[in-house]
């Protein structure tokens, strides 16, 4: 009797599998990305005097609830009267994000990035005016949804950039230009 009882629960345990409900093909999780360009806004962390325009542009893939990664270029060079005329920045990154998708028509994220920069500046007394730099960065902001896929973005970044040599110190220390970036996202899902 026992034999018997022990063989229908061991039965019934792998058998419970199969009362597992799996999604139907046609309904697979698929990437949501989304590519987009705008302007942006910055202020050089260069004895607080610097204000710059620039473009920017970026490709942002959310892969699992939200989690994602992105990659994004900008730059800082429109714009500015001399000396500062002479401050320029570009800057490549790429990272995480995170997505809060709780909403229909606004999706506020975060990101954290690490990516490579140049920086050229005002002569110093250096015998250079130019460095490049491995940066790294943090922000957020938000997306909002405008018209059918296209959503208007406004992002918050602030970069470092570290090693820079200041002639007035005398110091390395860690630059960091921030700013705003406004501009137009497509969502290809």
């Amino acid at each position: 009797m026992r034999s018997k009882v022990l063989v229908t629960l061991t039965v019934l345990m792998f058998s419970l599998s199969t009362l597992a409900q799996v999604r139907p093909a046609a309904e697979r999780n698929q990437l949501s990305l989304s590519a987009g360009a705008g302007m942006n806004f910055w202020w050089g962390d260069w004895g607080g005097a610097i204000h710059r325009l620039g473009p920017s542009a970026w490709v942002t893939a959310d892969l699992w609830h939200g989690v994602g990664v992105t990659v994004e270029g900008h730059g800082m060079d429109i714009g500015g009267a001399d000396p500062s005329s002479y401050f320029k920045y570009y800057v490549g990154e790429a990272g995480a994000t995170y997505t809060y998708h709780h909403w229909k028509k606004i999706r506020p994220y975060a990101k954290a990035e690490i990516g490579y920069a140049s920086l050229s500046f005002p002569s110093t007394g250096l015998p250079y005016a130019h460095q490049n730099e491995r940066t790294w960065s943090a922000g957020g902001g938000v997306e909002y949804r405008t018209w059918k896929r296209l959503w208007t973005r406004v992002d918050y970044e602030y970069d470092f950039f570290p090693n820079f040599y200041s002639p007035i110190t005398g110091q390395f220390h860690t630059l960091n230009p921030k700013g705003f970036t406004f501009g137009e996202s497509y969502h290809f899902r």
